[in-house]
């Protein structure tokens, strides 16, 4: 009987005074106003000025689509933002950010410049002696 006689004298809220707090909550909503959005933290302090498409990206770095992508898996190169369902755009700055690393490398002596000797058409033989027969 304890535990009936319990749930009998709970009582449901009226359904006015239900509404009235729906009402007080949702007015709260629309009047308060919105939290700035943080802004995403980037290296050096600067901040991105635009998005650069693939096709910027490969003209900029002088890559190729493979070549970014497969960097961009090994960790090498700037992660792209999903702007669609099928498309992605690069942080003009942290793209150029990675162009000034790459030749800061090169001054130093590490990966990026190449000297022409070890370029597979220096090591050709000329044309002249190519063409000879043998003797």
């Amino acid at each position: 009987m304890g535990a009936t006689a319990a749930k009998s004298r709970q009582t449901k809220p009226e359904p006015q005074a239900r509404a009235n707090k729906l009402m007080a909550v949702a007015q709260q909503a629309l009047t308060a106003k919105p939290e700035p959005r943080a802004q995403p933290k980037l290296k050096g302090k600067r901040r991105a000025t635009s998005l650069w498409d693939l096709h910027k990206v490969v003209d900029k770095t002088t890559r190729s689509k493979s070549a970014i992508y497969d960097m961009v898996q090994a960790g090498l190169f700037p992660r792209p933002i999903l702007t669609g369902r099928r498309s992605v755009a690069w942080v003009d700055v942290e793209v150029l950010d990675w162009i000034n690393q790459q030749a800061a490398n090169a001054e130093r002596g590490g990966m990026g410049r190449v000297a022409i000797r070890n370029t597979p058409w220096a090591r050709r033989k000329p044309a002249s002696a190519a063409n000879q027969p043998a003797a």
